[in-house]
């Protein structure tokens, strides 16, 4: 059928204009194209389902998003993000999973989350001697962490309340824009900061604050009551600790000391 209408395109005026052409390689090489775009975008379709699987569909589909199937010169550009991307997510996995993050202090947690989260950073190679490397200096710094965190809390205080007194933890400290009520509360790193340092400093293992959080959970250390405004009073119940905590902002600000106990 093929070659008839060849041959009737060859009879007619427009001879001179038609090029020799095979029908049948035509068609094969298209079929070919069709076989293997429809195998890439099952390969496509299940790399990504396995992805999600791993929780690495993020890095994986903001890669496909930029690729610019027009021109395909600047997949270079592409790939150099995708490896940025998992490695940022790698970092995050072992971080958040195994509890580490949570031992860190407000600062350090923030410098961590600038590095990672900012495009132009330098992230550390994510690779299996750079992650033990890194663990092994963080938990070597866990003392450090812990204090540091303890003064980032005090001084992270708002002032506006009179309860907040320059030189030391008081009574109580008060939080604002708890918006969502007791799930607010415990959201706040400044609290996970001074909770850690209680049950350090009462010979316990830090509380895992990936686990659910409440009142009855930390009742032996601390009591909250909630007002309509959003504010929060977190009420101290152990003074003893609150002497520990308040020797440590000492260290920091020589000026600073507890008041004695009488």
């Amino acid at each position: 059928m093929f070659d008839w209408l060849i041959e009737q395109f060859r009879g007619s005026k427009m001879s001179e204009l038609i090029k020799s052409v095979s029908i049948e390689a035509v068609l094969m090489r298209h079929d070919v194209v069709r076989q293997r775009f429809e195998a890439m975008i099952q390969s496509i379709e299940s790399f990504v389902e396995e992805a999600k699987a791993m929780e690495l569909h993020v890095p994986v589909q903001s890669a496909l998003q930029k690729i610019d199937y027009c021109s395909l010169e600047p997949m270079g550009a592409v790939r150099a993000e995708f490896d940025r991307a998992m490695t940022r997510a790698g970092w995050w996995h072992v971080l958040k999973g195994t509890g580490l993050y949570d031992c860190m202090s407000s600062t350090r947690r923030a410098q961590w989350s600038d590095t990672l989260n900012s495009k132009h950073s330098d992230v550390p190679a994510f690779t299996l001697d750079t992650v033990v490397s890194t663990f092994d200096t963080l938990i070597g710094e866990r003392t450090a962490l812990m204090e540091e965190g303890v003064v980032d809390a005090f001084r992270g205080l708002s002032w506006d309340f009179k309860s907040h007194l320059p030189t030391r933890l008081g009574k109580k400290i008060i939080t604002t824009h708890n918006t969502y009520g007791m799930s607010t509360v415990f959201k706040d790193h400044a609290l996970h900061d001074l909770l850690r340092a209680f049950y350090r400093y009462d010979g316990k293992p830090h509380p895992d604050f990936r686990d659910h959080c409440s009142v009855e959970r930390f009742a032996e250390y601390i009591d909250v009551k909630l007002y309509k405004n959003g504010n929060a009073h977190i009420i101290f119940k152990r003074p003893d600790l609150v002497d520990k905590l308040n020797a440590v902002i000492a260290r920091h600000y020589p000026n600073a000391l507890p008041a004695p106990r009488t």
